[in-house]
């Protein structure tokens, strides 16, 4: 009876340890079970014999480094420590909320540790760590390392002739650092500064250079509820009242009654009591409504409080022959009074409880002043630049090109030349 003998198929990967002569990092029992014949059969085939074998010289450089970390164990170890530490890096940092922002935030430390340690770990891969391109990190090296004299921000005025001119960051810096505008929002001084001709640039670029000089005050964010917000597209469409609480250094509580204009954000009425009161908003709505010319009829938006929904304010509005029309937000309608809760902020936060105030006495003195620069002085971004009077009275305010200022910009900066800039 003639055998026949079966041929055995050996594992790739054996034939790949075998041929790139890491014979010892085979288990033994597997290696005495494969015929010299093989072995030498597989280490001197030639290294073109099989298709795609351009990739060979990828695996060569793997087992390169393996062999090194066989030759010398405690490199083997350093290199799984690393990799742990890498590991363990990444969970961290997959929890670190704005991780962009962070590391961006931090450039001088990353550039001192990545050249610190550039001898024994290429920059290259020491920058995998901090998730960042090496174009990058070659920014942050020029920012942090060649510090530029010509620039108040140290940053190289021939590789970045766009940025502002020294005089034009002090301008932005007079006016964080004014008292007057000291809790005014980012945007407002932006407006402020570009009617007084100090801005040439746009609001973007006022928000960059803020945080790059340390100012941080402004807007805080928030999400927005899922409904779409109350819309008006003239003056005089919707008004909106309401009443706030601003307590006085004495602890006392005093309640500010205000009648707003919804799409230009001006103050058309206020006024000062102890308690809120049903007579004061039919006051201010009756001599807001009888300075008006107009046949349109108004809508009035207000929340559900019982110094709005009453006899008293019911009656005056009846009284009108309906050219005022009584909405109840999220009520009566789906959207909220968030506009004039907002201006009742704006005026608490900005402006009124940054004098300290001590008792009745100098609120009845500092609110008309306050409310007067809200409504004449005091731009808003929602208002595109505008103050509350000049959108109540339709006169907006032209933004000017800045194509011309950064033609201007770039040619002085690159004029400029300081002992570590070279030609």
């Amino acid at each position: 009876m003639q055998i026949i003998q079966t041929r055995v198929s050996w594992d790739t990967n054996v034939k790949i340890y075998i041929r790139n002569g890491l014979h010892k990092n085979l288990p033994q029992e597997v290696l005495k079970t494969i015929p010299r014949t093989n072995i030498h059969r597989w280490v001197n085939e030639p290294s073109d014999k099989y298709k795609n074998c351009g990739l060979q010289h990828l695996i060569e450089q793997d087992f390169e480094l393996l062999k090194s970390q066989n030759e010398f164990p405690s490199s083997k170890k350093l290199s799984w420590a690393y990799i742990k530490i890498l590991k363990g890096a990444y969970v961290i940092f997959n929890q670190i909320r704005d991780f962009d922002k962070t590391i961006k935030a931090n450039k001088q430390i990353i550039v001192d540790t990545v050249e610190a340690v550039k001898e024994y770990i290429p920059t290259k891969e020491a920058i995998k760590l901090f998730r960042i391109s090496r174009a990058t990190y070659q920014n942050y090296k020029v920012q942090v390392l060649n510090k530029c004299e010509a620039s108040y921000i140290f940053w190289c005025v021939k590789r970045y002739p766009l940025q502002l001119l020294n005089k034009e960051i002090l301008a932005i810096k007079n006016y964080f650092e004014n008292p007057q505008y000291q809790y005014w929002s980012k945007a407002s001084l932006y407006y402020v500064g570009l009617r007084n001709n100090d801005f040439n640039f746009g609001l973007a670029t006022f928000y960059k250079y803020s945080k790059l000089l340390g100012f941080k005050n402004g807007r805080h964010l928030q999400v927005k509820p899922n409904y779409s917000p109350l819309v008006s597209t003239k003056p005089n469409q919707i008004w909106c009242a309401d009443v706030t609480i601003l307590k006085t250094a004495d602890g006392v509580k005093h309640y500010i009654h205000l009648l707003v204009d919804h799409y230009s954000r001006m103050i058309l009425g206020y006024q000062v009591a102890q308690s809120a009161q049903p007579k004061i908003i039919k006051n201010l709505l009756q001599i807001a409504f009888e300075k008006q010319a107009q046949t349109e009829s108004i809508d009035f938006v207000t929340d559900c409080g019982v110094e709005n929904v009453n006899k008293t304010v019911a009656s005056y509005i009846s009284s009108t022959g309906n050219k005022i029309i009584h909405k109840l937000a999220q009520r009566t309608i789906p959207e909220s009074n968030s506009v004039i809760e907002s201006i009742n902020k704006v005026l608490k936060h900005q402006l009124l409880l940054p004098r300290n105030l001590q008792n009745g006495s100098q609120l009845e003195i500092a609110l008309p002043e306050d409310i007067n620069t809200y409504c004449y002085v005091r731009p808003q971004h929602r208002l595109l630049g505008n103050t509350p009077f000049e959108s109540y009275n339709q006169k907006p305010i032209v933004i000017p090109d800045f194509t011309t200022q950064k033609i201007a910009r770039i040619a002085q900066n690159q004029l400029n030349r300081c002992k570590k800039c070279t030609n």
